[in-house]
């Protein structure tokens, strides 16, 4: 059992913002794959990738050595056309279809990279 929360973001930078995490089932091995949206890559700036956490060990007590960025273009929300702005459509959500031998988690997101929300998704193999 933990004694205090684990940050999941291996992001080392002061100040850079991280939201809206999605988490659904656990893989074959009960770990746990998160998804969020991350500024990282330009903390000054409002360009918003989404990153994901995978295979995290529920009973881990520590930060994962690395996180994968998810989404390929970033997107500038404060200039995605929207009647609400911004407009992160509010949620990240992930699945973890497991079979016997493999483990692929499937992430959806609101995307802005056309200038104006629309969903994405995006898989990979976990195991």
């Amino acid at each position: 059992m933990q004694s205090a929360p684990v940050k999941l973001n291996n992001d080392t930078g002061i100040g850079t913002l991280h939201f809206l995490p999605g988490v659904r089932n656990a893989d074959a091995n009960g770990d746990l794959n998160v998804s969020w949206y991350d500024r990282r890559r330009d903390p000054n700036s409002a360009d918003t990738d989404l990153y994901a956490a995978i295979a995290v060990d529920p009973t881990t007590t520590s930060t994962p050595a690395s996180d994968v960025r998810v989404t390929s273009v970033a997107t500038d929300w404060p200039s995605v056309g929207s009647i609400i702005i911004p407009n992160f459509g509010d949620y990240t959500d992930n699945f973890i279809n497991v079979s016997r031998t493999t483990s692929t988690m499937f992430v959806a997101w609101s995307d802005g990279r056309y200038n104006i929300p629309q969903p994405f998704s995006a898989y990979r193999r976990v195991k």
